[in-house]
């Protein structure tokens, strides 16, 4: 598995989330199931039917840009967020309960329950049938998984993007089950990005998948 050479470097990080956050995007993630970050996360959080209030475990946060959204459509949601990365921690966009530490780690407390547990576009970076396994074991009865990314890429997407998208097979393997997106939108991508990097991105298969057994 290749991990993408940013994150070894915090300083790097930092200054490339900040590039993107000074580019208007707060959500990290490729497509988008609406044409903006805002009805996006809106259809998104329509979708999971989420008791009232909600307690929101999210893996691999990024910024928390989709989650400070559903934070403002329904201010009773709590967050904790998990990033392996303090500078984005840092710049996070929505008030939670901040975890440094690899999402693969990350350990829940016995006192603490989740309604929903999110990943999004994370699982390239780990190892993605493991993290799936992890994530079940942190639900409790009632808990919903949400999984958001692109799928079944090959030498494009990871030669590429550094990342190694995971498959359609492991999510069914796993008891998850897609849910169908009317239409998807290409997350405007950065000016002055190469024309390989958005061949990459635009040969990307998105989907969203939930865990409700």
């Amino acid at each position: 598995m290749k991990t993408h050479p940013l994150y070894a470097d915090e300083a790097l990080v930092r200054q490339e989330t900040q590039r993107h956050l000074d580019a208007g995007l707060t959500t990290f993630q490729l497509w988008l199931t609406q044409p903006t970050e805002r009805l996006h996360a809106s259809w998104v959080l329509g979708q999971l039917d989420l008791p009232d209030p909600t307690r929101v475990l999210s893996l691999g946060c990024g910024v928390a840009g989709m989650e400070d959204l559903w934070r403002n459509e329904q201010p009773d949601l709590r967050f904790t967020l998990v990033n392996i990365s303090q500078a984005q921690l840092d710049l996070s966009m929505c008030p939670g309960r901040k975890v440094c530490c690899d999402a693969l780690e990350y350990d829940r407390p016995p006192y603490l329950w989740f309604d929903l547990i999110v990943m999004a576009y994370m699982l390239g970076h780990v190892d993605a049938p493991a993290m799936l396994r992890h994530a079940i074991s942190l639900r409790t009865p009632g808990t919903t998984i949400l999984v958001l990314d692109i799928f079944d890429g090959g030498p494009l997407v990871e030669g590429v993007l550094h990342y190694d998208a995971p498959r359609s097979a492991d999510m069914l393997e796993a008891g998850f089950e897609q849910v169908e997106v009317p239409g998807w939108h290409l997350h405007a991508p950065l000016a002055g990005e190469t024309a390989l990097v958005q061949a990459a991105v635009a040969a990307t298969k998105p989907a969203m998948w939930v865990y409700r057994a």
